[in-house]
């Protein structure tokens, strides 16, 4: 782009509700590192971020280092977290809609077939796309398949890819 950034940086006010006034317009991002840090044990310390950085590296040498020391978010956190991740079970009755995205950044693909395996009583449902989250913004395909499910409980084939 010729040294042009300005696309970068609108980007990167859209992800963090930053106005071009230079205000924020929510706390999104306060609120964020404030859920993550609840949610979940984060590797803090720094041999463990360390270690974290080689893996991430290894897995993506481009972007990796750019993922690694999250921690340091959590560090001086006030409150200790209140979860720690684990399987899911469901031995309900109805069946749940798992929706994955292909190019989802916060949420991979992976994560929702894994998911969709620990419910059981489940049906996948994948977006091409790319983007944070699918029903509302993606295509008739997807749409129409969760419309379904949501107005008359018909649960689309699983698997099902749009």
């Amino acid at each position: 782009m010729s040294g042009d950034v300005s696309l970068m940086l609108r980007l990167a006010d859209l992800g963090a509700d930053r106005a071009s006034d230079g205000s924020y317009t929510s706390n999104s991002t306060f609120a964020f590192n404030a859920i993550n840090c609840l949610d979940y044990p984060m590797v803090s310390d720094a041999s463990g971020m360390r270690a974290e950085e080689k893996r991430l590296e290894q897995d993506s040498p481009t972007l990796g280092y750019f993922f690694a020391y999250g921690g340091t978010t959590c560090a001086d956190w006030p409150y200790k977290n209140i979860r720690t991740p684990a399987p899911v079970e469901y031995s309900g009755d109805s069946p749940i809609v798992v929706i994955g995205t292909t190019g989802d950044p916060a949420t991979p693909v992976d994560w929702a077939a894994s998911l969709r395996k620990q419910l059981g009583n489940a049906a996948l449902l994948t977006w091409k796309g790319e983007g944070h989250t699918a029903y509302g913004r993606a295509n008739s395909c997807l749409e129409d398949s969760v419309d379904s499910y949501l107005v008359s409980g018909k649960v689309p084939a699983d698997n099902k890819v749009c």
